[in-house]
C-alpha cells in the first residue's frame, strides 16, 4: 500500500543561498531582497571597540559581504537577485547558483542568538 504526501508550494523546497554584496551595502541588499519577497538572513554581531572616545559597541557584518536568502527556484525566479540594489551577484558553482545547507545557515542563526 502506497502512501500519499501533499505537498504544498514550498513545503522543503526551498533553499539557501549566499548573496554576495557590494562593498559595505548587505543593509542596503537585505532590506532590498525583503522587499521583493525573499526571506533574507543579514547576520551580524555587536562588537566592543576602543576608539579615541572610549570603548563603544559597533554592529559588523559576521560575514562582510555576504547575506543569504531563502528561495524556491522553481516557484520563484533568483534572475530578480542579480539586478537588486547593493547585490553584485549569487555565489555560484559554474553557472549554478550554490546552495547552502540548512544545518550551517541554523548554526549560524544559534551563534547569533547566543551573541544578543
Amino acid at each position: 500500500m502506497s502512501q500519499r504526501i501533499n505537498l504544498n508550494p514550498g513545503d522543503f523546497l526551498q533553499n539557501w543561498y549566499a548573496v554576495l554584496t557590494k562593498p559595505r551595502l548587505e543593509g542596503e541588499a537585505a532590506l532590498r531582497l525583503r522587499q521583493q519577497g525573499f526571506t533574507c538572513l543579514y547576520p551580524r554581531l555587536r562588537r566592543s571597540v576602543r576608539s579615541a572616545r572610549g570603548m563603544q559597541i559597533r554592529t559588523e557584518s559576521l560575514f562582510p559581504r555576504y547575506v543569504f536568502i531563502q528561495a524556491d527556484p522553481d516557484v520563484e525566479s533568483l534572475a530578480p537577485v542579480r539586478s537588486t540594489r547593493g547585490v553584485a551577484g549569487l555565489v555560484r558553482f559554474g553557472s549554478i547558483p550554490a546552495i547552502v545547507p540548512d544545518r550551517v545557515i541554523e548554526h549560524i542563526q544559534s551563534r547569533i542568538e547566543l551573541e544578543s
